[in-house]
C-alpha cells in the first residue's frame, strides 16, 4: 500500500506547484476494482486501469495552481464580448468586478487570441448564475493565463452576479456603432451595441477628436463633436464617459475611457457628432421687420436653434445671407431681434466671407457656450428698404432726426463720425440729391434703441447699408448725440 496525490485532471491541478488553495484528497490505493475519489464532498469514478484505489477520509489541505484555465465569453453581441466565465470544479462560474481593470481583461482576451482587452464592471452583459469563482483578480497584463493573476481565491468573496466582470477585446465592430436623431446619415447621437444593448456615450471630455475617430469607423475622414443631446436624448445604458483620444486611432476600443459602464451622466449629456462635409442646413430669420432681416436660426436635428453672438460679425452674416440668396449681409448683437428660445446651437463663429454654408465656418464647438438668448445673433441682409428710413422732429419730409425701422422697432443713429457724406447717402434713399448733416439731437432727442454708431460713408453709396458703420446696435451713445439730416 502506498499514498499518492490525486488531482482533478480537468483542471489540471498540480501537486507541487504552489498558488491557490484547493483541497487535494490523499488516497489509498490498492489492486481493488475500482478508484474511489472524494473532493469538496462529491464522489467521482477515475477508470485509469484494471486496478483501483479506496478513497478513504483523509482530507489534507494543500496548495495547488490551476493552469490551462478553460474561460468563454457571454452574453455579449459578438464573439469578442461578454461576461466572463471560467471552468472550475466541473462547474461554469463568473468572476466577481471587485478590482477588475483593464489589465485582467487584457488576459483573458489573450486567451482568447486577442492582443487587447477592455473591463466591464457591474453585470454589464447580464448578470450569470450559479457560482462566483474568483474576485479581486490582480493581473500585471503581462500573463498568458488568468490563473497566473493573484486573486482572493476561489469562492472568496461578497458579491452577487450584479457584480460580474465582463471583457470587450479588440476592437468595437463598425456595425456596432450608429448615428441616431441626425437630418442625415452622417450626423446624430453616438450609440454603441454592447450586450445586446444599444447605449450611449456621454459628453464629459468630448471634442473633435473623439468625433474623428467615431467618424473614420463610420467611413468618413473627420468629424465635429456635439455636446449636450444635440441629436436628441437617447435611452437604455450611457457605455462610455470620458472618452479621449489624440485622434488618430482607428477604433474607438483604442481611446482612452473612464471604463465601460463607469459614468455619472444622465442621457441630457448624450454624446453626438457630425462626420465629413457638414450637411446644408435650413437657415431662416425671425423677429424683423421684412424677409430680409432677422435674428439667425439653424434648422439641425429636426429644432431650430439660435446662433451666439460672440465673435459675430458681418463676415458671417455675409455667409448667412448668402444661404438666403442675398449677396449682402450685416451683423446684429445684443438680440437686437428678440431673444430666441430652445438650443443655443454656435458660438463664436468665425467665417471667411467666402463660405456658402455656415457650418462650413470655424466655431467654438457644437452647443459649447456661455451665453444667453439675450445674445442671439442676427443679420440684416442686402439693403435698408427706403421706407424703413425716415426724419422725425421737425414737422417737414425734408429735415429732421434720421430715424430707421429695424426689428419692428424705430431707433436712432449715434451723431460719432456723422457728416455730410452720411447725411447725403440718407437723402439720396428719400429723394434728395444731397444733405447736410447735424448733431446732438438738433432736432430733439429720440427714444427706444440707438441702431447705428459711427457711420462711414464715402458720399457715392445709394443706401445706408452700403456704408461702414460700428455695427448695428452697438455704440456706447445716448439719445442726446442723435444724429440728423437737412435734405435738398
Amino acid at each position: 500500500m502506498r499514498l499518492v496525490p490525486v488531482s482533478c485532471y480537468q483542471l489540471h491541478v498540480r501537486h507541487k506547484k504552489e498558488s491557490s488553495k484547493l483541497f487535494v484528497y490523499e488516497v489509498r490505493c490498492s489492486i481493488k476494482m475500482a478508484l474511489w475519489m472524494r473532493i469538496l464532498g462529491i464522489c467521482f469514478i477515475l477508470l485509469l486501469s484494471p486496478f483501483g484505489c479506496k478513497c478513504e477520509k483523509q482530507l489534507k489541505q494543500t496548495k495547488a495552481n490551476v493552469r490551462g484555465m478553460i474561460v468563454r465569453l457571454m452574453g455579449g453581441s459578438s464573439a469578442n464580448e461578454g461576461r466572463v466565465e471560467i471552468f472550475f470544479a466541473g462547474k461554469w462560474g463568473t468572476v466577481c468586478d471587485d478590482d477588475w481593470d483593464d489589465r485582467d481583461a487584457t488576459v483573458v482576451c489573450r486567451m482568447l487570441a486577442f492582443r487587447s482587452g477592455h473591463a466591464t464592471r457591474e453585470g454589464t452583459f447580464s448578470a450569470g448564475s450559479g457560482n462566483i469563482w474568483l474576485n479581486r483578480v490582480n493581473c500585471t497584463g503581462n500573463e498568458t493565463d488568468l490563473a497566473e493573476c493573484k486573486h482572493a481565491g476561489f469562492k472568496r468573496h461578497y458579491c452577487s452576479h450584479s457584480e460580474d466582470a465582463g471583457v470587450i477585446c479588440g476592437h468595437i465592430p463598425s456595425g456596432h456603432v450608429r448615428l441616431m436623431g441626425g437630418s442625415s446619415a452622417n450626423v446624430g447621437r453616438i450609440e454603441i451595441l454592447l450586450g445586446g444593448q444599444w447605449g450611449t456615450v456621454c459628453d464629459d471630455d468630448w471634442d473633435d477628436r473623439d468625433a474623428t475617430v467615431v467618424c473614420r469607423m463610420l467611413g468618413f475622414s473627420s468629424g465635429q463633436g456635439a455636446i449636450e443631446a444635440l441629436f436628441g436624448e437617447g435611452s437604455g445604458p450611457i457605455w462610455l464617459s470620458r472618452v479621449n483620444c489624440n485622434g488618430s486611432e482607428t477604433n474607438l476600443a483604442d481611446c482612452k475611457q473612464s471604463g465601460w459602464g463607469r459614468q455619472y451622466c444622465s442621457h441630457s449629456e448624450d454624446a453626438g457628432v457630425i462626420c465629413g462635409r457638414v450637411p446644408n442646413v435650413d437657415v431662416r430669420l425671425i423677429g424683423g421687420s421684412s424677409a430680409n432681416e432677422g435674428r439667425v436660426e439653424i434648422l439641425l436635428s429636426d429644432q431650430w436653434s439660435t446662433v451666439c453672438d460672440d465673435g459675430w460679425d458681418d463676415k458671417d452674416a455675409a455667409v448667412v445671407c448668402r444661404m438666403l440668396g442675398i449677396s449682402l449681409g450685416h451683423a446684429t448683437i445684443a438680440g437686437t431681434f428678440s431673444a430666441g428660445s430652445g438650443i443655443i446651437v454656435m458660438n463664436m463663429v468665425n467665417c471667411y466671407g467666402n463660405e456658402t454654408n455656415l457650418l462650413d465656418c470655424k466655431h467654438g464647438g457644437w452647443r459649447r457656450y456661455s451665453c444667453s438668448h439675450s445674445e442671439d445673433a442676427g443679420v440684416i441682409c442686402g439693403h435698408i428698404p427706403n421706407t424703413h428710413i425716415r426724419l422725425v422732429g421737425d414737422g417737414s419730409a425734408s429735415e429732421g432726426r434720421v430715424e430707421i425701422l429695424l426689428a419692428g422697432e424705430w431707433g436712432t443713429v449715434c451723431d460719432d463720425d456723422w457728416d455730410d457724406k452720411d447725411a447725403t447717402v440718407v437723402c439720396r434713399m428719400l429723394g434728395f440729391s444731397s444733405g447736410l448733416s447735424v448733431m446732438e439731437a438738433l432736432f430733439g432727442e429720440g427714444s427706444g434703441p440707438i441702431w447705428l454708431n459711427r457711420v462711414n460713408c464715402n458720399g457715392n453709396e445709394t443706401n445706408l447699408a452700403d456704408c461702414k458703420q460700428g455695427g448695428w446696435g452697438r455704440h456706447s451713445c445716448s439719445h442726446s448725440e442723435d444724429a440728423g439730416a437737412i435734405c435738398m
